[in-house]
């Protein structure tokens, strides 16, 4: 085991990841936004982030934090509950939060990526709460995966699980989500999570190259190869790509 990945620094990583998770999971609630608000930002995390993903997504998440009453007001709730739906429900802002959206050449729910995630799963004794109603390519269902993955990490085999598994999917789409979230939602808040989200897998992939040597390089396919503009060709029902006031290009 790499002393700068061992078995403590490997259990926080995995905390790191579920809060992730926590924040694509559902829409925030009072709870969580208050516990959120009682620390500095930049303890949230064991792993130490920097660079200006993080920098951005940091400022967003402290405006959306700062800009929230004590006590939180129901309006202030259901507000982000409405951005949440947006995002993640009824997908108007087109950010879906599956990976095959992103990845199939049709831009289709439930392809081949959901399979391939899905045997991830299977040979890890893993299962998706309801698949129906949520597939296993939804991105807090491989956040949750990936900090599992981590979390059993105490040998260098182990530890080549968990970064195969964030090089082959979580690397391939979560970009261009979070990128699409960015310049459509309309609440700093998920916009911000979206940021921080990308920030820390980036930075992930980067220990595991220190502590591991193990190769990151994100290898595209042929069906990936429509990715560069987004899943799909914008059509008229899509509102304009304008950023968050504030927002760096």
């Amino acid at each position: 085991m790499s002393d700068i990945f061992d078995v403590e620094t490997a259990s926080a990583i995995a905390c790191d990841i579920a809060l992730l998770a926590r924040l694509h999971e559902r829409e925030a609630g009072g709870e969580l936004l208050e516990t959120l608000r009682e620390t500095a930002l930049e303890n949230w995390f064991a792993l130490r982030l920097n660079g200006e993903k993080f920098a951005e997504g940091a400022k967003l998440m402290n405006l959306a934090l700062a800009s929230l009453t004590k006590p939180i007001t129901p309006e202030q709730l259901d507000n982000l509950a409405a951005e949440y739906a947006a995002i993640y429900l009824t997908h108007a802002y087109r950010a879906s939060p599956y990976e095959s959206v992103w990845r199939d050449e049709d831009s289709l729910e439930r392809q081949a990526p959901m399979f391939e995630v899905r045997e991830w799963y299977r040979r890890h004794g893993v299962q998706a709460p309801d698949w129906r109603k949520r597939s296993e390519d939804h991105i807090a269902l491989e956040l949750d995966f990936l900090a599992q993955l981590i979390r059993a990490a105490n040998d260098p085999a182990k530890a080549r699980e968990a970064a195969d598994f964030l090089r082959e999917h979580p690397l391939l789409w979560v970009p261009d989500f979070v990128r699409r979230v960015v310049t459509r939602c309309r609440e700093p808040f998920y916009a911000g999570a979206a940021l921080l989200t990308l920030a820390y897998l980036e930075r992930l992939s980067s220990l595991f190259e220190q502590a591991f040597d193990f190769d990151m390089t994100v290898k595209h396919d042929e069906a990936d190869k429509h990715r560069a503009d987004g899943p799909r060709r914008p059509t008229c029902a899509d509102p304009p790509d304008t950023p968050l006031p504030g927002l760096q290009s």
